[in-house]
């Protein structure tokens, strides 16, 4: 059970939803003054502030001289700094003494000069994750599948210290303070607040999931979390970095009919630079649909995956200057099977944006979890479009099982998939390729097939380059590693040798994951020239292998230029 210390007296008589305000209160005899204060938009009663060893803020403005002069959490005052930004108005901030995991009592911030006091109740220190991305960051848990019993588990009391907020999704052509509007306040977890009775609104299903997963595999109650929800569906990474991250990738003005908040930083600006003064323990990201071979051609020279590559390195190297809490935990999810895209007539686009998505790797404290085998079951039946996966209901745990390694220095957990490090030619035709980051065994598992609705021709399992054509391929398992070798149409394996010079795996729109270890799927690979693994060798900047493939010649390029480190 909990410790008796982490747990707030309050939570004897949870105080219901609807009763949970933030209170402003004006003296009688100063009712009449023109100043007065607010705090962020990011802040309300029964939210998470970050326990230690991080100092949480609060943080807002003032006019007319009505700035804030105590702020008092429990029993200890707190004088604001004020910083002012004309004659009477500014900005006001406190932040608190490193704080254990628990409820340490309301927040009352007062102005002594117009009498103006604002209440916080319900308030704990835990752990503040930020999850942020695009559509299927943003995707309900009520569109998921199975979302009834999901739904429903969230009234469990051990998910009770749970906290849940929702910024709406804006746009904005400047840099503003504060947040322009709050889709879900700060919300204790229960079957009404995970869901609302619209798709594309709180709750995140992915940032739930995880959640609740690292309540269940890691935290056991212990500490409460913050869930902080600031995404926006059809988005580009260009809109979501700041001018600063954009000279990096020689981004130039950028703008496209075909998405919404596509402008250059106009999601930054607004639903991530309010957030600056924020302590967190984590920032979990699902984004790069939006990416892939825009058919519009303002991307030009840098086009999809190629620039992905560079900007999504950029982006974070960014935002870890920005909020001052140096190489925080950033976790990400390679994209999962989807067709129907505007590049599905363009080869290998979607592919290599899930390849140049492992560029951010090269950053330390980067942790991912893949969803390549979490396609829908039925791709035609989805009512919410093919890049949309219901099937989200396993993407939870492992994400908090990065987590567990990342953010809570773990080092018994398995978090990290199959991935292909190196190939040789065998004889017969074949290739042996050598795998990392296996725990027990490779295995080969029938599951996951092209769905029928699926045209085969987007679906992509093991294949080999035979004299300059691909071919299917059949893989045998041995140890550590896999044997691939061509076959005939008959299915056999050619009995002479041949020239083969590539194999690939699950390089598709649709993967058809079937290799995996004892609990996670393998990471798609392309092996070009036998001896290297590219995308692997040059994301810890190891090599530089000269390649005859546009795609990796310009990754490299791209991942090789100065920029942040």
């Amino acid at each position: 059970p909990p410790h008796p210390s982490l747990i707030p007296k309050a939570f004897g008589a949870m105080v219901p939803l609807a009763l949970i305000v933030l209170a402003a209160v004006c003296m009688p005899s100063t009712c009449d003054a023109a100043g007065s204060f607010s705090v962020s938009k990011a802040l309300g009663s029964s939210m998470v502030l970050q326990r230690a060893p991080q100092r949480a803020s609060l943080w807002g403005w003032f006019t007319d001289g009505g700035q804030p002069d105590k702020v008092v959490l429990g029993t200890k005052a707190h004088q604001p700094v004020i910083t002012p930004s004309g004659t009477s108005s500014g900005a006001w901030n406190v932040t608190f003494d490193a704080l254990p995991a628990g409820g340490h009592g309301d927040i009352v911030i007062s102005s002594s000069h117009t009498g103006q006091t604002v209440t916080l109740t319900n308030v704990l220190f835990g752990d503040v994750l930020i999850c942020s991305g695009q559509s299927n960051m943003v995707f309900s848990l009520n569109q998921i599948y199975n979302a009834t019993e999901a739904i429903a588990a969230a009234n469990a009391s051990k998910y009770q210290t749970i906290r849940l907020f929702t910024v709406t999704p804006k746009t904005s052509a400047e840099p503003v303070d504060d947040l322009l509007e709050v889709e879900q306040p700060w919300s204790v977890a229960s079957s009404e607040t995970v869901a609302s009775n619209k798709p594309f609104s709180y709750f995140s299903a992915v940032c739930w999931l995880t959640g609740k997963a690292i309540v269940d595999q890691v935290l056991q109650e212990q500490v409460p979390l913050g869930l902080f929800v600031t995404a926006f569906g059809g988005t580009r990474i260009h809109s979501w970095s700041s001018p600063r991250a954009l000279t990096f990738c020689n981004q130039t003005a950028q703008g496209s009919k075909n998405t919404v908040g596509s402008g250059d930083s106009n999601l930054y600006n607004c639903m991530l630079n309010p957030l600056l003064q924020m302590s967190f323990s984590a920032m979990f990201w699902l984004q790069g649909e939006s990416d892939v071979n825009p058919s519009d051609t303002t991307m030009e020279p840098q086009r999809g995956a190629e620039y992905y590559a560079c900007q999504i390195r950029a982006f974070v190297a960014d935002l870890r200057t920005k909020f001052l809490r140096g190489d925080f935990p950033f976790i990400w999810v390679q994209l999962s099977p989807w067709v129907g895209h505007e590049a599905a007539t363009t080869t290998y686009q979607l592919p290599a944006l899930r390849s140049s998505q492992l560029a951010v790797n090269a950053l330390p404290n980067v942790g991912f979890s893949t969803a390549v085998d979490l396609g829908d079951f039925d791709p035609s039946t989805n009512p919410w479009g093919g890049v949309h996966f219901r099937n989200k209901a396993p993407i939870g745990p492992r994400l908090a099982n990065v987590a567990a390694a990342l953010v809570y220095g773990q080092t018994d957990v398995k978090h990290q998939s199959p991935t292909a490090v190196s190939a040789a030619a065998v004889a017969g035709g074949g290739a042996r390729v050598t795998f990392v980051s296996v725990q027990g065994s490779l295995q080969l598992r029938d599951g996951n097939v092209c769905p029928a609705s699926v045209d085969v021709s987007k679906c992509g399992w093991f294949e080999i380059q035979v004299a300059g054509k691909w071919v299917n391929a059949t893989a045998t398992v041995d140890g550590s590693s896999i044997v691939v070798a061509p076959k005939d149409a008959a299915g056999a394996r050619f009995d002479t040798s041949t020239d083969a010079t590539a194999v690939r795996y699950a390089w598709a729109d649709w993967p058809v994951a079937t290799l995996y270890d004892d609990t996670l799927p393998a990471i798609p690979f392309w092996v070009l020239h036998f001896g290297f693994w590219p995308l692997v060798r040059l994301v810890d900047g190891s090599a530089r292998p000269a390649s005859s493939n546009p795609f990796l010649a310009a990754l490299l390029m791209c991942l090789n230029r100065s920029g942040p480190k």
